[in-house]
């Protein structure tokens, strides 16, 4: 699942690692895909991630200066998941 360009990327990239085949399917949508979930909520669980490495990799050590960084990063305000991610990682030191 995902766009034309990077279905093709990803088939590219399968044939040269040595899949026996890998082709584009034309559908209307992914929505057979066990992998199709809301944009926003991908962005989400990826902005706590970035979030939670700025904070844990020792970029900024409080954790409200680390959340206010990630939402300016992501041009919205963080869910509660990511928020949580971002206070929390410090115990995985």
């Amino acid at each position: 699942s995902g766009s034309v360009s990077g279905v093709e990327k990803a088939c590219e990239l399968l044939k040269a690692a040595g899949a026996k085949r890998a082709l584009v399917l034309p559908v209307g949508g992914a929505f057979h895909s066990p992998l199709m979930i809301h944009a926003e909520e991908v962005g989400d669980r990826l902005l706590g991630i970035i979030g939670g490495y700025i904070r844990w990799s020792g970029m900024v050590d409080d954790p409200s200066q680390a959340i206010i960084i990630t939402e300016r990063i992501g041009g919205r305000q963080l869910d509660t998941w990511a928020r949580e991610l971002i206070l929390g990682v410090h115990n995985l030191r």
